[in-house]
């Protein structure tokens, strides 16, 4: 059986790593970018199961990277789980770009597998 892809866009390294391990360790195979241009960039030859990304980042955001990953036919049946530190307002938007769900920095590794199982069970 193949093991389900996740692709992590966070630019904070430690975060990041963080990440990877805990995807890692839950038995997903993990590709990471730490901005939404190089997970542009990796989506078109990986087509992963799911997206984790942060919202604020450099160059393409993670909200630019959900409306770009809703916006082609491709990528639409991909959920995406956004994380950010800045609560509120910020995951409304996250949601309202077409994040499947959303996740407050910093999170309960079990709320965030939680949040993983959902999205690929739907």
């Amino acid at each position: 059986m193949n093991r389900l892809s996740v692709l992590v866009v966070e630019d904070h390294p430690d975060t990041r790593e963080m990440l990877i391990d805990l995807l890692t360790g839950c038995g997903y195979d993990v590709t990471a970018a730490k901005d939404g241009a190089i997970a542009w960039q990796l989506l078109e030859t990986l087509q992963p199961d799911l997206i984790v990304t942060d919202l604020t980042m450099p160059h393409v955001s993670g909200f630019e990277l959900i409306r770009h990953v809703r916006d082609l036919a491709e990528f639409r049946h991909i959920p995406v789980v956004a994380i950010s530190a800045f609560g509120g307002e910020c995951l409304n938007d996250a949601q309202k770009a077409g994040a499947t769900h959303t996740l407050r920095k910093p999170f309960d590794a079990d709320n965030l597998t939680g949040l993983i199982n959902t999205a690929l069970a739907a």
